[in-house]
């Protein structure tokens, strides 16, 4: 690949009351959170840090919940697909 082409998405730091999160946007979503910061004042900026967290909290929750999907569908299939019977003398 050559050197001469540019990243799609580019990171943007937000700082949350926990930490700093990282987010990486398109250029329409970066200006549009840089204009949104230039403009906040102390009250809005901490109630849209508030929202920043919930948002984050919930994505974090959807995502492990649809791994944990896609593993449960996963495990069904090899139950299916497989004869495993456990070790030891069979159930009379």
């Amino acid at each position: 690949m050559s050197g001469k082409h540019h990243a799609k998405y580019k990171k943007v730091d937000v700082e949350l009351p926990d930490g700093k999160l990282v987010l990486y946007t398109g250029q329409k979503v970066r200006n549009a959170f840089h204009e949104l910061m230039d403009r906040m004042d102390v009250y809005e900026f901490t109630r849209f840090q508030i929202a920043m967290k919930a948002v984050h909290d919930h994505g974090r929750k959807e995502g492990r919940r649809e791994v944990i999907e896609k593993l449960e569908n996963q495990f069904d299939d090899m139950k299916e697909t497989t004869n495993y019977l456990p070790p030891g003398r069979p159930k009379d």
